[in-house]
């Protein structure tokens, strides 16, 4: 098969890592592939992290970035964990037989967790993918989960019906700013509001060292990720977090 894989775990081989993401053009290159969402769950969760890259013939043509929790019941591997969805094997479909890929990786994948011990694996596909039918017959589940998302085409769908039209007028009526977040007071008050609103509505709550480490890492300059915040007559009322990705800007944390 001329397959082999490598594990992103310092400068050189994230390099490779980043190699694949950067050059990877298609609409699943989401912010959670990132290194730099790698780092923010890792601060977070302090877990063993595995970001693996699958060559052929040395030509990068998969990633596969996961994270194994230890429990008192055994290891855990999560590709990716609770703060990250939408991860599993990304892949160039021109530089290789997804069938063959596929094949090759989640053997190797069953190897690397009976070595580590783990006694479940879970896997969040990629946000379009197409290959649930590889999944069920090389990665082999024992339960499927179906999650729903949401998701607007801005260039074929973006009408804006009359409605919202009025509460954007309404809004700026009544003296509502919209400006991104730009001090650790603004970030502690958004998480305030954000966790309120999640226990409200019985929604898990991100930790906010999660959220301190988004807003101290920089990652607002190269608007990988936008964070705003909406005042109203000077008042904090709210704000949203959002990531972005190649084709698409991922709604991630709403404070309201």
């Amino acid at each position: 098969m001329d397959l082999n894989i490598i594990h992103a775990s310092d400068n050189s081989t994230d390099e490779r890592y980043n190699f694949f993401l950067d050059n990877y053009a298609g609409e699943n290159k989401l912010f959670y592939y990132t290194t730099d969402f790698r780092s923010l769950l890792h601060q977070t969760l302090k877990d063993e992290y595995y970001y693996f890259v699958v060559l052929k013939k040395n030509i990068h043509v998969a990633i596969f970035p996961c994270f194994i929790r230890k429990t008192e019941y055994g290891n855990v591997l999560n590709s990716l964990p609770f703060f990250g969805p939408n991860a599993g094997l990304l892949y160039n479909d021109k530089m290789i037989d997804k069938r063959e890929l596929f094949q090759y990786f989640f053997l190797f994948l069953h190897n690397f967790t009976k070595q580590k011990k783990c006694i479940s694996v879970s896997i969040y596909q990629p946000l379009f993918s197409e290959d649930d039918n590889c999944y069920k017959k090389y990665f082999i589940p024992d339960y499927v989960t179906e999650k729903f998302t949401q998701i607007t085409d801005i260039h074929n769908n973006f009408d804006l019906n009359k409605s919202l039209f009025w509460d954007i007028k309404k809004a700026k009526k009544n003296n509502i700013e919209i400006k991104d977040v730009a001090s650790s007071e603004e970030a502690d008050e958004f998480y305030s509001i954000y966790q309120k609103g999640c226990v409200l509505k019985g929604i898990p709550v991100k930790e906010k060292l999660f959220f301190d480490s988004v807003f101290h890492q920089s990652l607002f300059e190269s608007e990988k990720v936008i964070m705003k915040c909406a005042y109203m007559n000077g008042q904090f009322i709210g704000g949203l977090l959002v990531f972005t990705g190649n084709k698409t800007v991922s709604y991630y944390a709403p404070a309201i």
